[in-house]
């Protein structure tokens, strides 16, 4: 199972490097890339599967227990919602620091409070009814903590930035001195490193040709 895992991802870095280099050498829209290239993998993943049509994990493995089997204890849950409230309002008024300390008026402390209570009644309305059953699903947590990241590394990061103005114009973002091709070709490869977490989330246990049909 580790080294299926590592293959996987060993094969969307190179997925995501042809793309970015498609790109950038000769200039195709990221469009009809990934277009063309969703049609030519699933094809390639028909053709590994063959006429048996189906690829079985164990159900007892750790990735299937991971995704089907894993909860939060229920208090656990509220905990995390709480957590996640006070890192929110942390968040923010470091934000207000920083745009205090630049000159720029900070946004409102009520409206970051309002917004907090708003979003962990939210939070904690959705726990409490997953609670009356199994739970809060570990891989659902996982998903959220992959966003957050995600979110961190688009908007906090010289990375993020280059990534986002390269998607609004990429002749500018050029003459602003960004290397576009570096740029271009990381994000590619880091897109292709979510497709086995995709793929996984749809139906743990097992993979079958009727899924992309």
């Amino acid at each position: 199972m580790p080294l299926a895992i590592l293959a996987s991802l060993g094969s969307g870095v190179v997925v995501g490097l042809f793309c970015g280099w498609i790109f950038t050498r000769w200039g195709v829209p990221s469009f009809v890339i990934t277009l063309a290239g969703l049609l030519g993998f699933l094809g390639s993943q028909l053709w590994v599967l063959g006429h048996v049509g189906s690829i079985n994990i164990p159900f007892e493995s750790g990735l299937v227990k991971f995704a089907n089997q894993m909860f939060l204890p229920k208090c656990l849950s509220y905990v995390v919602i709480l957590a996640c409230a006070a890192a929110y309002v942390g968040a923010g008024l470091l934000d207000s620091r920083s745009r205090l300390a630049a000159g720029l008026t900070p946004r409102s402390h009520i409206s970051l409070l309002v917004r907090t209570t708003m979003l962990a009644a939210i939070a904690a309305g959705g726990a409490f009814v997953l609670n009356k059953d199994r739970g809060v699903s570990i891989l659902f947590l996982t998903f959220i903590v992959l966003v957050f990241l995600t979110d961190i590394a688009i908007c906090k990061t010289p990375w993020g930035r280059a990534v986002m103005a390269i998607g609004g114009n990429v002749e500018a973002t050029r003459r602003a001195g960004t290397t576009c091709v570096r740029s271009t070709s990381v994000s590619s490869r880091r897109a292709q490193r979510s497709r086995p977490w995709v793929v996984s989330s749809r139906r743990p246990g097992w993979q079958h040709q009727s899924v992309q049909r």
